[in-house]
């Protein structure tokens, strides 16, 4: 098989198991709904780079646009460079759900 052939199954195979994932954390979420009208629903926060989960919800959708012949680019306000914002401290999963929410709902 060529590299080629082998880097896009790579991909492929790394953006299915990503949506798995994406879509397990959603099951869970609608599992522990009960928890959210307790005001028990855990927010995980850890430093991450601020790009990483707009770059995670752009890949998921990355085959759909591609297949509609739409053209994407990750464009960072010049501000986030001037203030230094780099890493921040979030909830990965809570807002890649969000980011997903309104790329699908376009």
């Amino acid at each position: 098989m060529a590299k080629g052939a082998l880097d896009s199954a790579k991909d492929a195979t790394d953006t299915i198991l990503f949506c798995a994932q994406h879509s397990k954390r959603i099951v869970d979420d609608i599992l522990t709904l009960s928890k959210l009208n307790s005001n028990l629903l855990p927010i995980s926060l850890m430093a991450v780079d601020a790009r990483e989960p707009v770059n995670q919800a752009l890949k998921m959708f990355d085959g759909e646009l591609r297949a509609s012949d739409i053209a994407w680019a990750l464009c960072i306000d010049p501000s986030v460079r001037e203030l230094g914002i780099g890493w921040v401290e979030l909830d990965t999963s809570r807002v890649l759900q969000i980011l997903v929410n309104l790329i699908g709902n376009r």
